[in-house]
């Protein structure tokens, strides 16, 4: 939970830097769709995307489709791209960071709940 606590600092602060927000953003919706790989005994890929990651949940947990796969893909991008930005990189603005944060915490709250659940 540090990569969301970490963000929503970064928010509260005004720091403007709000591609490392992203990032932060961008890796706990990583982890915590991770830990559900696990809960179901699925091996965990090395890879940051998001989509994928909930494809391969699916078969296991069919609600997975409740999250947006446009949103995740959208958050994707920022799993390298906001610590390697090429040219011409993308101006990362307040609201991408206010779109990262409500993504990331959709994502935690979907995944705290089925890792809570009694269902495997």
């Amino acid at each position: 939970d540090e990569d969301l606590t970490a963000a929503r600092d970064l928010m509260a602060c005004g720091s403007g830097s709000h591609r490392v927000l992203c990032f932060c953003c961008q890796q706990a919706a990583e982890k915590y769709l991770k830990a559900l790989l696990v809960k179901v005994g699925l091996p965990v890929p090395k890879t940051h995307d998001l989509v994928a990651i909930m494809m391969a949940l699916g078969p296991f947990i069919p609600d997975v489709e409740q999250l947006s796969a446009t949103d995740a893909a959208w958050l994707t991008g920022f799993a390298v791209g906001a610590r390697y930005p090429l040219p011409p990189a993308m101006a990362v603005t307040g609201e991408h960071a206010d779109r990262a944060l409500a993504i990331a915490q959709t994502i935690k709250q979907f995944c705290l709940a089925e890792i809570t659940s009694n269902a495997k």
